[in-house]
Order: structure tokens, then C-alpha cells, then sequence
């Protein structure tokens, strides 16, 4: 989460409190206005980084993108997931 956290252009939608993390996140990244680009981030994460994220609508400030990592994802993984934010960051910007 810290890593994430810096990636500039990316909202996390977590409490600041690491002890208050759950299994499920969230994130927006700058400019994900409608659902139809939270489609097409989706499927860009998964055809270009083969992270699976799952656009969700109904939050007052626009869709957000869902991400699980559990316990049984790799470090190699999650740094997938980090490289991920830090390049579709401004996709939308």
C-alpha cells in the first residue's frame, strides 16, 4: 500500500491507518470520470499487465477500480500491480 500510496495520479480508496486495511482495495486513477473508462482501464490492466482489476460504479465521486491481493500473491506480483498504477497512471489525465 505504501508503494502505491506515492504513485502520483492515483487515489487509494483506504483508510491512512495501516492496521485498517482490508483484503479488498480500491483505487481511481486521475481523470476516471464514467464507467465506460473504468471498462476500458480494466481491460487495459489486464491485457497490458495481466493484473485483474474490476471497475465499480456507485461511489459519489465516480467508478473506482477494485483490486484483491491476498496472502497468497507473490512480492513479484504485487510489484506487477505497483508497476501497473505507475504506468496507466496519467492514461486518462
Amino acid at each position: 500500500v505504501d508503494r502505491a500510496r506515492d504513485v502520483p495520479g492515483v487515489e487509494l480508496m483506504l483508510p491512512t491507518e495501516s492496521g485498517n486495511y482490508g483484503a479488498i482495495s480500491a483505487f481511481r486513477l486521475r481523470g476516471l470520470k464514467t464507467m465506460e473508462q473504468a471498462r476500458q482501464v480494466q481491460a487495459r490492466f489486464l491485457t497490458q499487465h495481466q493484473v485483474l482489476v474490476v471497475a465499480k460504479s456507485g461511489l459519489a465521486s465516480g467508478p473506482v477500480m477494485r483490486v484483491t491481493p491476498a496472502l497468497f500473491n507473490t512480492t513479484s506480483e504485487l510489484d506487477r500491480l505497483v508497476a501497473a498504477l505507475q504506468a496507466e497512471r496519467n492514461l486518462l489525465a
